[in-house]
Order: C-alpha cells, then sequence, then structure tokens
C-alpha cells in the first residue's frame, strides 16, 4: 500500500470515529470556541504582566508545569497543584485538573487539520490583546488559531523587520513563537486563541 492510501485510510479511520468534532473545519471551530467559552479565564502572574485583562479574561496554561504552589487557604497554610502522575517532578495546572477532557478535544482537532504537529501543551487565551513577546520556553515551531465573533485580531509576526499580518480567524497556522517576535492585532468583539506548543 502507498503511503498516500495510507493517509487516506488513516483520515478515513479518523472521520468515521470523531468523538468531539465533525470533519468540517468551519464547523468545527464554531465547536472549540463553544468548548472554550465554558471555561474559567484568569492570567497567571506572568500571563497578567504581560498583558493586563478584566476580570473573565485572560490566559491559562493547559499542561503541567513546575509551579507548585497554587494559593494560601483560609488558614494561611500553602495550596498545591495536584501532581503530575506522568511526570511527578512537574504539577498540573489549574485549567488541566479543572478540564481534564480537553486534552483528547485538542488531540482530536490537530489529528484532523495537523496531524504532523506534536504538542505537549495549550495556551488558552480569551480577549488576550498580547503585545510583542517571543516564547522563550517553548521548544520549536506552535500552532495557532483564533475563534470567535470579532474584527482585527490578526497574528502579526515580525520577519526581517517587516509585521507581516496572518489571518489565523478558523484558520490554524504555524510558526516558530520563540524565535519570531509575534503579538496579536487589536480587536473588537469577543476572540478566543488556542496555541498548540511544545515545552
Amino acid at each position: 500500500m502507498s503511503k498516500y492510501a495510507e493517509d487516506d485510510q488513516n483520515k478515513q479511520y479518523l472521520l468515521d470515529n470523531l468523538k468531539y468534532f465533525c470533519g468540517d473545519l468551519d464547523a468545527d471551530c464554531y465547536i472549540l470556541e463553544d468548548i472554550l467559552s465554558q471555561i474559567t479565564y484568569k492570567s497567571g502572574t506572568d500571563r497578567y504582566k504581560l498583558c493586563k485583562t478584566s476580570s473573565g479574561n485572560g490566559s491559562v496554561l493547559y499542561g503541567n508545569t513546575w509551579r507548585g504552589f497554587l494559593k494560601y487557604d483560609e488558614n494561611g497554610d500553602k495550596v498545591l497543584r495536584k501532581r503530575d502522575p506522568d511526570n511527578p517532578k512537574k504539577y498540573l495546572s489549574k485549567a488541566m485538573t479543572d478540564y481534564p477532557e480537553l486534552m483528547d478535544i485538542a488531540k482530536e482537532f490537530r489529528d484532523l487539520y495537523f496531524s504532523d504537529f506534536h504538542f505537549t501543551h495549550l495556551m488558552l487565551n480569551k480577549n488576550f490583546p498580547v503585545d510583542w513577546h517571543l516564547d522563550k520556553a517553548n521548544l520549536g515551531e506552535t500552532v495557532i488559531v483564533a475563534l470567535g465573533s470579532f474584527t482585527g485580531g490578526a497574528t502579526q509576526l515580525m520577519i526581517d523587520n517587516q509585521v507581516v499580518s496572518i489571518d489565523v480567524h478558523n484558520k490554524p497556522y504555524k510558526f516558530d513563537g520563540s524565535k519570531i517576535k509575534h503579538r496579536c492585532e487589536p480587536f473588537e468583539g469577543e476572540r478566543y486563541a488556542v496555541v498548540f506548543f511544545k515545552n
């Protein structure tokens, strides 16, 4: 069997066994937006320093982290995150603990639209107009897709001292955010973004 025939067979198997999506990019972006709208958004300290947002908006990590401290309880004792059972030296982010099924949802979306991409983490953003930055902790390329009812909001890349605007609204786009400075263009409306990356 040729590689192309095998790829077609694998794609058909995936389409026949979808759990969350339907196989149409536009429809699946609306499904993903609906899922993301049910998440609680509150930026951690570093993300809040990067971009201050109003209550209910922000940027949350989905995956594991080396940061164990979560908060203090009513007695002043430290509350730690849950340990990652697959990597006991790290902890699960609050979003991963609160929404464990989201990893399977993200993997199915990836398998449909950029199946050759490996990721370990997600950054989930709601109305988070972040300015120019590098994702220094990321390993290699990332994939971003923006969802929602908004105008503007392109992902802007700084390439050879030129600003290049990429429309990522319902369109997954791959680039190396650890090497290419990027930002979110100003927007109006409600904008969600999912960044798939390795860390």
